[in-house]
């Protein structure tokens, strides 16, 4: 158990959690576990014997549920945010802040360490790294099975969150997620991204 002497935010706990995981997949999810833990041998298969560098669970894939499970303020507002994120930021990816990721082990020792996010943000930022990276990512339908109230404040947080991730292709210029290691992984080079 990894204990922290203070509240940083959920970005920077999950990023000290998953710095010192170990092992050849490395998954992440909520405190109150609302999603089916069927998700988590799913996800080791994709990543262990089909090579896929990240799963990440989607609420809006047909086979999920999450929508007729939350309040209608709250399905709205991820809808919202998704979608925004999706025309902005990440393109093809709907779903940013589903609470279940999982990595190759040799992604998440590169990756989390170069987080900037301490606060919700931290989701989209790796999402956003990884598509930049052109990892290969497997997008995979989650059961919500119900979790406890949620801290996040749909308009505020929200909003919030839309300022912060606004810095990313900015960050992603200046060269502040450039590793050379991911770049080997993912056959992938950086310089000739940002220069596009």
């Amino acid at each position: 158990m990894l204990r922290l002497d203070k509240n940083y935010g959920k970005g920077y706990a999950v990023t000290q959690g998953m710095k010192v995981a170990r092992g050849s997949c490395r998954i992440f999810t909520d405190i109150d576990l609302p999603y089916n833990l069927s998700a988590i041998l799913f996800s080791g298969h994709l990543i262990n014997q089909r090579g896929y560098h990240i799963v990440v669970g989607d609420r809006a894939l047909s086979g999920s549920n999450y929508y007729e499970q939350v309040s209608r303020l709250r399905a709205l507002a991820s809808r919202i945010f998704a979608t925004l994120m999706r025309l902005g930021i990440t393109g093809e990816m709907y779903d940013t802040q589903c609470g279940f990721k999982a990595f190759r082990g040799e992604i998440a020792q590169e990756m989390f360490p170069m987080l900037r996010f301490k606060d919700f943000s931290f989701d989209a930022e790796l999402l956003y790294i990884a598509l930049k990276y052109n990892m290969e990512i497997r997008r995979i339908p989650v059961i919500y099975k119900g979790s406890a109230e949620s801290t996040v404040n749909p308009l505020i947080d929200g909003l919030k969150m839309l300022f912060t991730v606004a810095r990313l292709p900015e960050y992603w210029q200046r060269g502040k997620y450039r590793n050379k290691i991911l770049e080997d992984l993912c056959r992938c080079r950086y310089w000739e991204d940002t220069e596009l």
